[in-house]
C-alpha cells in the first residue's frame, strides 16, 4: 500500500514538472517597433517602441520583434540576443507586407553584426542600405545558426555580406551594388555547413559569391541567380565537399571558379560570361585538385573562352556543352 502511494506521488510530481517544462518551452512574446512609437512604451502593437535598438534589447529566446513600415537608422552591432535552439530562436522581422528600411547615416563597420558566440537568430524582411557608408551591410563573426532571409542588401563600401562561423542559412536575398573594386563581392563567405539558396547576387566589381579561406567545407549554393559581376559569378575555394547546384550564372567575367576537392557541381546553367583582362570567360574553371569532384547535368554555352577548363580527375558526365 505504501509503495502504491509513493508511486502515485511520484507520478503527480512528474506531471507538475512536465507542465512547467511545457510552459517554459512555449514561451514567446511579440514586441513591436514603429516610427511613431516611443521607447518608453511597453512595446505592444498599440504602444510600440520607436527604435529597433530598444526592441532587440527587450528580447529573450523565443521572442519576436516586428518592425513596422518606415526608415530606421539603428546600428545593430552585437545587440540581438541569442535563441536557445532551432525551436526557440530570437526573430527580428519586418512587418509582413510592409517596406522597412534600415539605412546607415554615418561611417560605420556595418548595419547588423552577429558575433560573440551568438546563435539561433532569424533576421528577415528588411531593406538594408549601406548608403556607401557601411563597410559591410551584414557581417557574421563568431556565431552559428544565423538565418537571414527575404532581405535586400545594397550599397556597402566593401562586400555586401561578410560571413564567418558555421551552420547559417541565407535565402531569398537580393544582394547588389556593393563595393567599388574587384576585392568587393556580394557575399564573402568563410564559413562551413552553410546554405545559400534562392537568392540574387548582381552588379559587383568582384564576384557575386566569393567562398574562400578557412574551413569552407560542406556548404550548399543552390538555386541562385548570379549575374553582371565584373570578375566572376561564383568562386568556391579552399574547402571540401561543397555543392553548387541549380544556379543560373550569366554575364560575369567567368562563371564558376572551383578549388574544392570532393565537391558536386550539378544542374547549373552557365552562359554568356565574357572574360576580363585578367581572367578568361569560361563557364567552369577548375584550379588545384579536383579529386572526387562530380560535374553533372550542367548546361554551359556562349561563354567567351569555352565551357570548361582544368579537369584532371573529376567525373564529368551528362552535361550539355556548346563545344561538343
Amino acid at each position: 500500500m505504501q509503495s502504491a502511494r509513493r508511486l502515485c506521488l511520484l507520478i503527480a510530481i512528474l506531471a507538475v514538472l512536465s507542465v512547467g517544462w511545457g510552459t517554459q518551452a512555449s514561451h514567446a512574446d511579440t514586441f513591436y517597433v514603429a516610427t511613431y512609437g516611443d521607447d518608453a512604451n511597453a512595446g505592444t502593437e498599440k504602444s510600440p517602441f520607436q527604435t529597433i535598438l530598444k526592441g532587440v534589447r527587450t528580447l529573450t529566446a523565443g521572442d519576436t520583434l516586428t518592425v513596422k513600415e518606415g526608415t530606421y537608422t539603428d546600428s545593430l552591432l552585437d545587440v540581438i540576443p541569442s535563441g536557445t535552439s532551432q525551436s526557440q530562436p530570437v526573430t527580428v522581422q519586418a512587418a509582413p507586407g510592409e517596406t522597412v528600411v534600415i539605412q546607415a547615416t554615418t561611417m560605420t563597420n556595418g548595419i547588423v553584426h552577429f558575433g560573440d558566440g551568438r546563435q539561433y537568430i532569424i533576421f528577415e524582411g528588411f531593406t538594408l542600405d549601406g548608403n556607401n557608408l557601411a563597410a559591410f551591410v551584414v557581417s557574421i563573426g563568431d556565431a552559428s545558426s544565423i538565418t537571414v532571409r527575404h532581405c535586400e542588401i545594397k550599397n556597402s563600401r566593401n562586400s555586401g555580406m561578410l560571413v564567418f562561423g558555421h551552420s547559417h542559412e541565407f535565402s531569398n536575398l537580393d544582394v547588389h551594388d556593393n563595393g567599388d573594386d574587384s576585392f568587393d563581392h556580394g557575399l564573402y563567405i568563410t564559413s562551413s555547413q552553410t546554405r545559400v539558396e534562392s537568392s540574387s547576387f548582381h552588379n559587383h566589381r568582384g564576384y557575386g559569391i566569393h567562398a574562400f579561406g578557412g574551413e569552407g567545407d560542406d556548404n550548399i549554393f543552390d538555386s541562385n541567380l548570379i549575374h553582371d559581376n565584373t570578375t566572376g559569378g561564383i568562386v568556391v575555394a579552399n574547402g571540401e565537399r561543397n555543392t553548387v547546384s541549380n544556379n543560373t550564372i550569366w554575364n560575369n567575367g567567368n562563371g564558376l571558379l572551383l578549388i574544392s576537392p570532393g565537391s558536386t557541381v550539378d544542374n547549373n546553367t552557365i552562359f554568356d560570361n565574357f572574360g576580363t583582362s585578367r581572367d578568361r570567360g569560361i563557364g567552369i574553371v577548375i584550379l588545384g585538385s579536383d579529386e572526387g569532384v562530380e560535374i553533372t547535368h550542367n548546361t554551359i554555352f556562349g561563354n567567351a573562352d569555352g565551357a570548361i577548363f582544368g579537369v584532371t580527375s573529376a567525373t564529368v558526365r551528362d552535361n550539355s556543352f556548346d563545344n561538343e
